[in-house]
């Protein structure tokens, strides 16, 4: 099968975005010299949590956007319950005598139900960890190249999977209400993909079936505590 590669509009903002999230990520790492260095100068340190008390996070990273909501059943954990989507879209409008590309595009949502457990404020930081389940589903469609004069080739794959997840970050402190963090996000689970072709005389419908271990992207996160 011959692969066509299609141009997408949306390569600068990309390149945009994960330029951010190195910089970002650079200043989180530098977090805990920071730490060290309020702590020796008697600065600000992270507040404690109560039992009862909510938040709100908002998410970002390279593949995709998010926010979620905090529940503290005691001090140090906390329920947290967060939900993700990605869009993309691509397209290429060139067009020969013989063949024409037609468009891509893509959509995902995800939601993760997990504990979390915070660690002692060092400073204005604390770290945390914590575990979940998480659930997701998307669907890409594209229109493939074809002869002009014939009828398209769609394709449309569509996607289910549902597993565990665990999380590692820290939490700097802006103020007692605002955080900054960071956080990495491993996952495993059950997935389920179906594939659709359809063009002209061309109707095929193919699925499977498997497992998944993967480390996602670098999650950065913006926390509001109340």
């Amino acid at each position: 099968m011959t692969n066509y590669r299609l141009s997408t509009r949306h390569s600068v903002a990309r390149l945009v975005l994960n330029t951010l999230l190195v910089a970002v990520a650079t200043a989180v790492l530098a977090m805990p010299l920071r730490a060290q260095q309020a702590e020796g100068d008697g600065e600000r340190v992270a507040p404690d949590f109560r039992v009862g008390q909510w938040g709100a996070q908002f998410i970002a990273s390279s593949n995709f956007v998010g926010a979620g909501v905090l529940r503290f059943r005691s001090p140090q954990t906390a329920w947290t319950l967060d939900g993700t989507v990605a869009i993309s879209t691509s397209s290429n409008s060139q067009q020969s005598l013989s063949f024409r590309v037609g468009d891509f595009s893509s959509a995902s949502a995800s939601t993760r139900l997990g504990l979390r457990r915070y660690g002692e404020p060092h400073g204005p930081i604390r770290s945390f960890y914590g575990a979940g389940v998480h659930a997701g589903f998307g669907r890409t469609s594209s229109e493939a190249a074809q002869l002009v004069g014939y009828p398209p080739l769609k394709q449309t794959m569509t996607f289910y999977r549902a597993g565990a997840f665990g999380e590692v970050g820290a939490s700097y402190f802006v103020t007692s209400h605002l955080a900054l963090g960071a956080r990495g996000v491993g996952m495993a689970g059950y997935n389920r993909h179906e594939l659709d072709t359809k063009g002209g005389t061309v109707n095929v419908s193919q699925s499977s079936d498997g497992v998944y271990l993967n480390v996602g992207p670098l999650e950065l996160q913006v926390t509001l505590f109340f």
